[in-house]
């Protein structure tokens, strides 16, 4: 199970997803997967899995 977070903001997904990767695990760095939409894994400090996907504005 994982909290997901998305939408077409990416200097602020991006700023969440490192600020949540701090002192913990990236599973799937955040990339871009199709035109214009990316998409991370990351365990956070606390052991919960997060996914973020940026979508195309």
């Amino acid at each position: 199970m994982a909290i997901a977070l998305g939408g077409p903001d990416k200097d602020r997904l991006t700023k969440i997803f490192n600020d949540l990767a701090e002192g913990g695990k990236i599973k799937m760095p955040l990339a871009e997967q199709s035109p214009g939409t990316a998409v991370g894994w990351l365990t956070d400090k606390f052991g919960i899995n997060w996914m973020v996907s940026i979508d195309k504005a």
